[in-house]
């Protein structure tokens, strides 16, 4: 984007625009008899809420962080286009991995000395029993197979990848408008990488300055919080046929028509 600054105000009111459709969408009742029902609503009532949120921090200039939160809707819309590949069965599998999940927790209670309850003990380990082999990795399954199963035979994830930056390789060329992950990456995890863009260091003085977020930086948090928002909203209108399609395309083609000569699609 050439010109972040002059962008910002157009960038707000397109999110905006985008953000009271999706609110209106939510406000109904849906049914909830299926797995991939569940999911879809789950995910698209959270991509709503930090839409909320980075329109607020983007109003009090705070667009570093506003690019977190638009981080965590990357990986949340990751996770439902990689679901609607096989919805019913992967929407099962995203809840039956809260199986593995409440074990791990389980460990570390018994790691630290925290006593578990013995009934929250066998439910845990009948939900393990039941649902957990579907979550070995590879190598566990290896392992398994020669007779030597390791402690944590489980992947990391619920889709099975090895992290979240697979699963983005994997997805990426089926969102629309995608920023880049790898750069709101460095500023989640405290890497150095992250500071260099923040801090401002005169090596004459020997001072360090902190600096305001840019006019870029709210940009890119902005414009994935509309790419992230508009796929959860279209994969939530498809499923539950709420016949919003003109709707949502005339939002993409205003935006598009906004940005184009300056927008240009990354990942």
């Amino acid at each position: 984007m050439r010109d972040p600054e002059r962008a910002l105000p157009l960038l707000m009111q397109k999110l905006e625009e985008l953000y009271a459709l999706a609110s209106s969408a939510g406000d109904r009742t849906f049914p909830l008899g299926d797995p991939f029902s569940r999911l879809v609503l789950f995910f698209f009532a959270k991509q709503n809420e930090h839409t909320s949120a980075i329109l607020l921090l983007a109003a009090r200039g705070l667009y570093r962080d506003a690019g977190l939160i638009a981080r965590s809707m990357m990986e949340g819309v990751f996770q439902l286009l990689w679901t609607t590949h096989d919805p019913q069965l992967r929407a099962a599998r995203w809840w039956e991995f809260s199986a593995v999940s409440s074990w791990r927790k389980m460990r570390k209670h018994e790691e630290s000395g925290q006593p578990v309850d013995v009934k929250d003990r066998e439910q845990i380990e009948e939900a393990l029993r039941k649902s957990g082999p579907q979550f070995y990795s590879d190598s566990a399954r290896m392992k398994i197979a020669a007779g030597r199963p390791p402690k944590d035979p489980y992947c990391r994830i619920w889709t099975g990848h090895k992290n979240y930056s697979e699963l983005f390789d994997q997805m990426k060329g089926r969102i629309w408008r995608l920023m880049t992950y790898s750069p709101l990456s460095a500023w989640h995890h405290w890497d150095p990488e992250g500071f260099g863009e923040v801090i401002e260091w005169n090596r004459q003085t020997n001072e360090c300055n902190y600096r305001e977020p840019s006019a870029r930086a709210g940009a890119e948090a902005l414009s994935t919080a509309f790419a992230c928002l508009t796929q959860t909203l279209a994969v939530l209108n498809q499923h539950f046929q709420l016949e919003l399609d003109a709707k949502i395309e005339a939002l993409k083609d205003d935006y598009s028509a906004a940005f184009a000569p300056e927008t240009a699609e990354s990942g």
